[in-house]
């Protein structure tokens, strides 16, 4: 009795990225830039905590230099040595469970919305 063991069918290769719309979704953006909503976010040209455009990629702005951005300070959790804090925006909305958007870093590409400590408004286009 022969048997035969079928050769497996190729893979199908990975999109890199589907486009819908004229946006882009799904893309492969690398895992630094935050969990997956994200950089799905971020690569559908939409700051993550506020929702609002980004600012033109241009413009080297970042969340971190921005007065809508505030540190909440987290007390320290079992096993832990010192107390942590959080870059959040205070455009994001509050959920019903009273937390106030995602973690933002620094460096996170600002929205529209960014001000600069002297006042100054946003001066970079929105991206579309």
């Amino acid at each position: 009795m022969s048997t035969s063991i079928a050769a497996p069918a190729p893979a199908a290769a990975t999109p890199a990225a589907a486009t819908v719309g004229g946006r882009v979704r799904h893309p492969q953006i690398p895992a630094q830039a935050g969990n997956a909503p994200v950089r799905q976010a971020l690569a559908a040209g939409v700051h993550p905590a506020s929702r609002l455009p980004l600012l033109n990629p241009d413009t080297p702005t970042g969340c971190g230099g921005c007065v809508l951005a505030y540190v909440l300070p987290l007390a320290a959790r079992d096993g832990q040595a010192a107390p942590t804090s959080r870059l959040k925006c205070s455009k994001a909305p509050v959920s019903r469970r009273g937390r106030q958007g995602v973690d933002l870093r620094p460096d996170t590409p600002a929205c529209t919305s960014y001000t600069t400590a002297e006042g100054g408004e946003s001066s970079g286009a929105a991206t579309a």
